[in-house]
């Protein structure tokens, strides 16, 4: 065998042998054998029992072994353990606890029963067996007659590793060790096919299973940021979660939980395999993906929490999508939960429901399932009201090591920090008066070039701002962007992110989107053959741009906000000028017309029709022109194909928009009588999207926008000339062979027609405020923490301040941008900062931005504290 590493670890006087290791794969996770004594093998030579390990690890994937022993005096022969003084060695616990935290350990002590009588040697298994209580992955190859495990030098190689105390069949029988007992009954083996509710291997995701499944290892490299602010401690990691608390947190040191989960595939935090909310989404959250990664937190939570402690939980409940699950309605996300950390050992004792708005809840989620949103002659039986959020509480059995007493009383608790009145407010079980906007400031863009790519857009795609559209690298933070709630919000950050893979997305009036293949639209998917029936029963929900070639994408119009500037004959000449107008030399404007319109245009545009020649056709100049209706004309652009509809003229009533429309398309509009349908030509795509949007608002029609001729060159009047991309528009008009266009009062739906591969480009993202969604190219893209007061009352209500409790710790295993340390920190109260009141905070984060936005959140309060100490110190000194 070769081995990269052999070394073992002898005590200066060669007693005793407090480790062995051997490393033959370092990108595999280690294994580690707990047995009776060393023997003759060392840091150079192999003895059987090595061998045989290092075959057993081997076998069930993984890169190395560490051998400790429950003595570590080195003997041949077990029998010889009653001549050594100290038969244990004296740092042997020391090292048997540092291999065993975070990994799978395999008990094989096989102690005969004649060793067993070896008077105080027989009590060593059960101090061991303390030791690695707290880890809860003891694994071993059977028991022996003395209910001892066996060894692994008699064991066949296909033997099953069983959980350890106990070993019972049907608690594990399989060859992947990474399944805790407490969990098999429930959900059987986590790789394999073993067990009542397994997951085939090919669709269990790459989780972080502490020292990493066989199957999955473990490659996020870890990251760590301490901060520290008055008094208390706070210490962030920058990792995976699972394989950090396995690694950071000693058994039984913490002291309450605050955390917000992973929602099931609701939100995509980043794209690294060992983040939690990976996964499939499925009706039955119990049995899926989700619980079987969430089952590791809940162990590690679990071995880390003390006694009589609490865990708090912060979901909500999740939707459920006809065309996805079945049916349209909520899954039970809240009850999952509570199987999952009932499984696991919690006792589930109460939650609080906090309130939400159901108006702003209607209005960010766009579902006509909700009550508030579409209560206008609909079925109410299918209408559900606005789902709030929960805080689960859940328990340690056991006592507390120093039991919080939170309630102020002058005789029995007179150093209590809750009053009477926030006592009673807290006991409510529906907490009312939380602020959704309480929460801390996300600046800049907290996502990374790899991750998230669903935000991506391909350079050159058009957006819709405020002020036309725009391409999206030129796109500025500040600028107002229509969300998919059909109002303005601005962007808060933009970032190129380099050339990555994109598809192009080929729809009904999508005329060149591209983006990355994680891209989510903001679609209705659709099923079987009646697709158009299909989605107007579904659901919308946000698609990654790979799967949305069964589905239609959405388009919303800007709020109206009319004021009225110019006339309707004014918005006419307006229109017909985007057709065929120009500007001259010295600022006049010019409209050249076709011999068979000039009556038309005469008599549309009055006394503003001012001297003309004929060309190819009648160029007329126009006179009389108010500032106002000039002002509009140089928000139109200049040259063919720079020009677009003004950005006021997007947000008209329909009587105006309806003119600017008949304007444009009595120049650039040709009518098919026989399919109801008006086309228009333009090189001007952005020109195209706006009158799309004239079109939607007027007619209630879905326009069509795509490419036509390509750019080229051709001869005109004997020279050749270069010529541009040519768009095409067309719609139907009522009364046409559609006679009901798909639109809705949630906007106009745009049935896809395909999604196909467009080689690579270089994409941005932007982050846009609250919404976190953009209008591009003519459907709607996608780009939540926990409230401050929410993680404030349970640090109150089930800790003590370090003044009380100096080793007090508060746990937040996705700690995000760091609100749970902000609160901790800073007292938690709204009120005067104490020091003696703070807790100490520990918390993880996988997501790099995150991790470096907690830590320098942390930093800005501990430099606020720091300056508020200073201004005490001198007014108490000035006083003095």
């Amino acid at each position: 065998m070769t081995y990269l590493e052999r070394s073992a670890t002898i005590s200066p006087c060669g007693l005793y042998r407090y480790d062995l290791k051997r490393t033959w794969d370092v990108e595999l996770p280690t294994l580690v054998f707990c047995m009776l004594n060393p023997s003759t093998a060392d840091g150079k030579e192999d003895d059987s029992t090595i061998i045989r390990c290092v075959g057993f690890a081997k076998q069930w994937g993984y890169g190395s072994i560490v051998v400790v022993n429950l003595f570590a005096f080195r003997s041949t022969d077990p029998n010889g353990l009653k001549t050594a003084a100290d038969p244990v060695g004296p740092e042997n616990d020391s090292y048997i606890l540092e291999h065993a935290r975070g990994r799978t350990v395999i008990a094989a002590w096989g102690m005969t029963a004649i060793t067993a009588k070896l008077g105080a040697i027989r009590l060593r298994p059960a101090a061991v067996e303390k030791i690695l209580a707290g880890f809860g992955k003891v694994r071993c190859l059977g028991l022996t007659k003395a209910g001892q495990p066996k060894h692994p030098l008699y064991q066949a190689s296909d033997s099953p590793i069983l959980c350890y105390p106990g070993g019972e069949p049907d608690v594990l029988e399989c060859g992947h060790p990474n399944t805790p007992a407490n969990w098999s009954k429930a959900y059987g083996c986590v790789a394999c096919d073993c067990g009542p509710k397994a997951v085939p291997p090919d669709e269990v995701p790459g989780w972080a299973l502490n020292d990493g499944c066989p199957l999955y290892p473990h490659t996020s490299p870890a990251r760590k940021g301490v901060a520290r602010a008055g008094e208390a401690s706070c210490t962030i990691h920058g990792m995976d979660c699972i394989r950090g608390m396995a690694e950071n947190l000693a058994p039984e040191s913490v002291h309450l939980t605050v955390t917000s989960i992973p929602f099931e595939e609701l939100f995509t935090y980043s794209g690294k395999p060992e983040d939690v909310g990976n996964n499939g989404s499925t009706v039955d959250i119990r049995n899926g993906r989700f619980a079987l990664n969430m089952r590791f937190v809940v162990e590690q939570l679990f071995r880390a929490t003390a006694p009589g402690c609490n865990v708090c939980i912060h979901i909500q409940q999740l939707l459920a999508y006809k065309n996805q699950h079945g049916f349209m309605g909520r899954r039970d996300f809240r009850g999952s939960m509570i199987d999952v950390f009932g499984a696991g050992g919690f006792q589930f004792t109460g939650e609080f429901a906090i309130q939400k708005n159901p108006q702003a809840m209607a209005q960010r989620l766009s579902l006509h399932s909700l009550q508030f949103k579409t209560g206008y002659g609909r079925d109410s039986t299918l209408l559900a009201p606005c789902p709030n959020d929960y805080v689960l509480i859940f328990h340690k059995p056991g006592t507390h090591p120093c039991p919080p007493r939170p309630l102020i009383e002058e005789r029995k608790n007179p150093h209590g920090w809750m009053t009477t009145e926030e006592w009673v407010r807290d006991a409510h079980g529906i907490w009312t008066d939380i602020l959704e906007v309480d929460v801390l400031d996300r600046p800049g863009s907290l996502r990374e070039a790899d991750h998230e790519r669903h935000v991506c857009i391909a350079r050159g795609s058009l957006v819709l701002t405020s002020n036309g559209h725009k391409p999206i690298e030129d796109v500025s933070v500040g600028d107002l962007v229509l969300t998919h709630l059909g109002r303005w919000r601005p962007v808060t950050a933009k970032a190129c992110n380099g050339v990555k893979p994109v598809v192009r997305v080929k729809a009904h009036g999508v005329a060149d989107l591209k983006c990355t293949p994680d891209h989510k639209l903001f679609m209705r998917k659709t099923a079987g053959s009646r697709s158009r029936d299909s989605a107007e029963r579904a659901e919308p929900q946000w698609i990654p741009a790979s799967e949305a070639s069964t589905g239609y994408v959405n388009l919303k119009l800007p709020p109206i906000h009319d004021r009225n500037e110019l006339t309707r004959q004014e918005w006419w000449i307006v229109g017909r000028w985007l057709a065929d107008g120009h500007c001259g030399v010295k600022g006049d404007w010019f409209v050249s017309v076709g011999p068979d319109k000039v009556g038309e245009f005469v008599q549309k545009v009055g006394h503003h029709a001012g001297a003309n020649r004929e060309l190819d056709a009648v160029q007329f100049r126009l006179k009389g022109l108010r500032p106002e209706l000039i002002q509009v004309l140089e928000e139109c652009g200049s040259g063919a194909a720079n020009k677009r509809i003004p950005p006021r003229g997007l947000l008209l009533s329909s009587e105006n928009a309806r003119e600017l429309l008949a304007g444009y398309l009595s120049g650039d509009g040709h009518y098919l009588e026989s399919r109801k349908r008006w086309m228009a030509t333009s090189v001007s795509r952005e020109l195209l999207l706006g009158v799309a949007m004239l079109a939607q608002r007027v007619h209630a029609a879905i326009s069509c926008v795509y490419a036509g001729k390509r750019a080229g060159q051709t001869v005109i009047e004997g020279r050749l000339v270069n010529t541009k991309q040519e768009w095409v528009l067309s719609f139907d008009v009522p009364g046409g062979r559609r006679q009901t266009p798909f639109v809705l009062e949630d906007g106009a739906w745009k049935k896809v027609r395909s999604v196909e591969s467009a080689g690579e480009a270089e994409v941005w993202d932007l982050q846009v405020e609250e919404d976190e969604s953009f209008t591009v190219e003519g459907c709607i893209v996608h780009n939540c923490p926990l409230q401050l007061e929410v993680i404030r009352r349970l640090v109150r209500l089930y800790t003590n301040p370090i003044s009380v409790q100096p080793n007090v710790t508060v746990l937040d295993p996705f700690m995000g941008i760091g609100s749970t340390a902000w609160v901790c920190l800073n007292g938690p109260t709204q009120q005067k900062y104490t020091a003696g009141a703070q807790r100490n905070v520990v918390g993880f984060e996988l997501k790099e931005s995150y991790h470096a936005q907690a830590l320098a959140n942390v930093a800005k309060l501990r430099k606020q504290q720091k300056k508020a100490t200073a201004v005490k110190t001198l007014l108490d000194t000035v006083g003095a």
